[in-house]
This record gives C-alpha cells, sequence and structure tokens, in this order.
C-alpha cells in the first residue's frame, strides 16, 4: 500500500500545476494561433485537429527526456508567439498583388450604399444582396484565390488602417465594430478601402 508522504503530494501538485499550466500555454500559441493562421477548407480543418492533438503529444512525449523535453516546449511556444504576433498584427506579412486584387475586388462588391450590409456578424450568407466589409472582403479572398484565410495580409491590411484612421475607436473586432458603427459613412468606407489600397499598392513598388 503507497503511503501519501507530505513531501509526495506537493511534488505530484507541483508536477499538475506544471502540464495544466503548459496544456494551456500549448492551446492558446501554437494551437489556437496556428489554427487562427490556416485557410478554410475541410484539409485544413484536418491539419488543424493534427494540431490540436500533436503539440500536446509532442510535449508529453518527451517528458522523460528533459533537455529534449525543454528544447521541444521552447520550440513549440515560440513557434505560436511568431504566430501571435503575425495574427495580431505586431509583425505584418508582406503584401502580395493577390492582395491588392483582393481589397479591388473587395471595393467592387461595396460599390454603393446599397451593397453595404452595416451589421457586425461575421457570419457570411452566400449570394446575398449586400455584404459587410468582412463578407465583402472573404467573397474577393475566395474570388481571386481560391480560398478564404481570416489573417491574410489584406484583411490585416484592412485592420491596421481602421486603427490608424481611427486611432480613438475601440472595437472588440476591428472589421466587425468599424463596419457597425452608427459614426461610421459609406463614405468612411470607401475611404478605409482606398488608404488600404494605396498602402498596399506602396507595398508592392518598395
Amino acid at each position: 500500500m503507497r503511503l501519501w508522504t507530505t513531501s509526495s503530494i506537493v511534488r505530484n501538485l507541483g508536477w499538475f500545476a506544471y502540464w495544466l499550466t503548459l496544456l494551456v500555454l500549448l492551446l492558446f500559441f501554437p494551437v489556437l494561433q496556428g489554427s487562427d493562421a490556416m485557410p478554410e477548407g475541410t484539409g485544413w480543418t484536418i491539419l488543424k485537429i493534427a494540431l490540436l492533438i500533436g503539440v500536446p503529444l509532442a510535449a508529453f512525449a518527451t517528458r522523460r527526456r528533459r533537455a529534449l523535453h525543454a528544447l521541444t516546449v521552447l520550440a513549440l511556444l515560440a513557434g505560436g508567439a511568431m504566430l501571435f504576433a503575425l495574427n495580431q498584427g505586431i509583425i505584418r506579412e508582406r503584401a502580395g498583388e493577390p492582395d491588392l486584387r483582393v481589397l479591388q475586388r473587395t471595393k467592387q462588391l461595396l460599390s454603393d450604399e446599397q451593397s453595404w450590409n452595416r451589421s457586425s456578424s461575421r457570419d457570411c450568407v452566400e449570394k446575398s444582396p449586400s455584404l459587410t466589409l468582412y463578407c465583402a472582403a472573404r467573397q474577393a479572398s475566395i474570388e481571386v484565390t481560391g480560398g478564404f484565410r481570416h489573417r491574410r495580409p489584406a484583411l490585416q491590411i484592412l485592420r491596421h488602417e481602421i486603427k490608424v484612421l481611427w486611432p480613438n475607436k475601440e472595437y472588440e473586432h476591428g472589421m466587425a465594430g468599424f463596419n457597425a458603427d452608427a459614426d461610421i459613412s459609406f463614405s468612411d468606407l470607401k475611404r478605409l478601402l482606398d488608404a488600404s489600397i494605396a498602402t498596399i499598392t506602396s507595398e508592392l513598388r518598395s
């Protein structure tokens, strides 16, 4: 019969706290940030599931070899931190020609006030007569590139320009909040799209 001493209880609680903390960090950084950076689609969904299973498993499988375990955990967290910085716009992925075409197409889809849906929803309905800024950018991405990536440079530049042009506005979700803001006019929307297109054009020329 095993006797639970004070030291063994403390040791086990310490390991429990370590693995719980590590699991939370791994789920937030490599798993969540990696999933957020991936495009939509069945193949990518499978990869997201593999990421969810594989990341914690990699940390657990190396637990008996401390040096390898430490390197594995550090590599996973470093990769997750890099993805977090990209997703939050702290580090910007360089825009390409497709991103310019995505924003130009977004502007076409929102060519008049009747085509602009002022909802804060990010749920997009196919063949809708009016579109939110987010859904217009999503549809434009699919038309231009064949898929949609939530954090592609075109959308990140839109989010960035919202902060630059309206620095006093604080939205929980940048594009959705901007879209539904009663103080924002259709002229403001066009101003945002023009500024974003100009930013990408300047980047492509540099």
